[in-house]
């Protein structure tokens, strides 16, 4: 089967979707990250037999229409940004005036749509209200090497840095617990977008410490000396670096906001993402975690998440439409 692989940033997650695809089919990949790159799209339409479509926003509009105009089957992944919408921190196309059409022209334009949680599902039928039935297909996670036993007191969160994430991610809340807890180093690590990362510093102690995106091993180093990741987040539709730096035995200290109570486990802390002392208080709970705790905590992540149940599900989803 040729599928038209669809996207406009070729991240992790979405890196992994098109190597799934690409090992059992022909998978053209059409990144709009470029948008002129629009202009191919007619001849690669017609020569596909389905359209393969990362996020509902203006990149996929014309692929999802198109594709479903000229018979084929349009599979789009969809309930994070562009199905959101969140007031208190003006997050989601689904708040925006015009873009929230856009969103549900191409669900209605999709045969079929994927969520990565539960909490991503109700998001997109309450918000989008889909004709499209929805499949729950849970992200997969390439796990790093497990951690040691015996950990650094080193406090880590993983995720863009940049002026909407101050709040969504909970980084602000991060550096401002850090003042909280001096015996532990606190560590952001993240693509530097704009002004957001001096403007950490300059509300966090001499313990914060920020770091632009790092190679994947480097990633995996720190996961493995963390005792703590924290994703003291307003919006999650997933998240990824959490199940990540579970695999590797991290405790995870998180809020009760989004996916995070679905896909954080029993082992898992919750604060109060708005209170710097109550992420302080949970991040000193993590510190006291023993090694049977963070046995645990990797074991249920490694269970749950498996690239190869992502990879099942997804060449199932698409053996539909042979």
């Amino acid at each position: 089967m040729r599928i038209l692989f669809v996207h406009n940033s070729l991240r992790t997650f979405v890196r992994f979707d098109r190597d799934i695809l690409a090992s059992e089919h022909e998978v053209d990949e059409m990144d709009l990250s470029v948008p002129g790159r629009i202009v191919s799209l007619p001849w690669r339409l017609a020569r596909a037999d389905l359209v393969f479509i990362w996020f509902a926003s203006l990149h996929s509009f014309f692929p999802a229409l198109l594709g479903r105009a000229a018979g084929k089957p349009v599979i789009s992944v969809v309930g994070a940004y562009d199905a959101a919408n969140i007031p208190e921190i003006n997050f989601g196309h689904m708040g925006h005036p015009w873009k929230k059409h856009v969103v549900r022209s191409i669900c209605g334009a999709s045969t079929v749509l994927i969520c990565n949680s539960e909490y991503a599902r109700e998001t997109v039928a309450r918000n989008i209200r889909p004709r499209a039935p929805i499949r729950v297909i849970p992200h997969g996670v390439q796990f790093p090497p497990r951690g040691r036993p015996e950990r650094e007191p080193l406090i880590l969160t993983v995720g863009q840095i940049r002026r909407v994430n101050l709040a969504r991610k909970g980084l602000e809340v991060f550096a401002r617990a850090a003042a909280l807890v001096p015996e532990a180093r606190f560590l952001i690590v993240g693509q530097i977008m704009d002004g957001s990362a001096d403007y950490l510093r300059s509300i966090g102690p001499s313990n914060l410490e920020i770091r632009d995106e790092v190679p994947e091993a480097e990633l995996d180093d720190l996961y493995a000396r963390a005792s703590v990741y924290v994703q003291a987040s307003v919006h999650e539709s997933f998240g990824l670096t959490v199940v990540e730096s579970m695999a590797a035995g991290d405790v995870p200290v998180v809020s009760r906001r989004g996916s995070l109570p679905e896909i954080s486990g029993p082992n898992a802390i919750f604060v109060d993402e708005t209170d710097p002392k109550s992420v302080a208080g949970g991040i000193q709970r993590g510190l006291q975690a023993t090694g049977e705790a963070r046995q645990a905590i990797a074991t249920y992540a490694r269970e749950r998440f498996p690239l190869e149940n992502r990879r099942q599900s997804l060449l199932d989803l698409v053996a539909e439409f042979r």
